[in-house]
């Protein structure tokens, strides 16, 4: 009988259900009402979901691709890196941009000072880097970077498109990866805009002044560095990536 009662009730409307209710259910239905609104059962519900906290102190994905893309030469496993950009970065090479130009060059330890890390850098040749694939010590699946696919991809085209190099809405358009040469210049123009990507780079190869354990990760037998062994080095969690 109860139930076949609340059911009418739902169905009428608001005024005409007030107007039926016996008045023995009145209280009942006013203690539910009251006690679902009472601090202790609403303090009792989840919390809303809040967004992840977002760390601006970290260095922008794009500043550190600035600084690999200085470091790294046309050497691709092996091959060339298409015009206009880079893949490796030659650790040999890499040594001698760590060493300092005040002594001489059979001084094997002595490594410039992070400021002089930094003149170098800035007058060193931007190339956007290639994006790697494969596995290191796999023969199916050796690593390459032939596929031609720039590294951060996002990244490249938001800033294609926010310098006005490429329009999405054009069919006729150039193709991307051909406008690497003219963003190139772009940046290199610009520069390292956020210094903390030289610092992080500078500790991450130099260390506490002993460079060649801290490039090589150990491996005294490798000879390049690729853009993700870059990012261990960097601290993937020191990077602040597109949300």
């Amino acid at each position: 009988m109860m139930t076949t009662m609340m059911m009418i009730l739902l169905l009428l409307p608001l005024p005409v259900a007030a107007l039926v209710i016996p008045p023995s259910i009145l209280p009942a239905a006013l203690g539910i009402v009251f006690a679902l609104m009472s601090p202790a059962t609403t303090s009792q519900l989840p919390p809303p979901e809040t967004s992840l906290p977002q760390y601006n102190n970290n260095v922008p994905v794009l500043e550190v691709v600035k600084v690999y893309g200085k470091l790294a030469g046309p050497e691709c496993y092996g091959k060339q890196a298409p015009k206009g950009s880079s893949c490796q970065i030659q650790l040999n090479d890499l040594q001698q941009t760590l060493s300092s130009s005040s002594v001489s060059s059979e001084t094997d330890d002595f490594v410039i000072s992070r400021d002089e890390f930094a003149a170098k850098l800035e007058k060193m040749e931007f190339r956007w880097p290639l994006k790697p694939f494969g596995i290191n010590g796999s023969a199916s699946l050796a690593k390459t970077a032939v596929m031609n696919k720039g590294a951060e991809t996002r990244v490249f085209m938001e800033e294609l498109e926010a310098r006005r190099l490429y329009d999405p809405r054009n069919p006729t358009g150039p193709l991307p990866t051909s406008l690497r040469p003219a963003l190139n210049r772009q940046l290199q123009t610009e520069g390292i805009l956020d210094k903390r990507a030289i610092d992080r780079t500078y500790e991450a190869f130099v260390g506490d002044g002993s460079p060649r354990a801290a490039m090589y990760g150990g491996d005294e037998t490798a000879q390049f560095i690729d853009y993700y062994e870059f990012l261990k080095l960097f601290g993937p969690n020191s990077i602040s990536w597109p949300k």
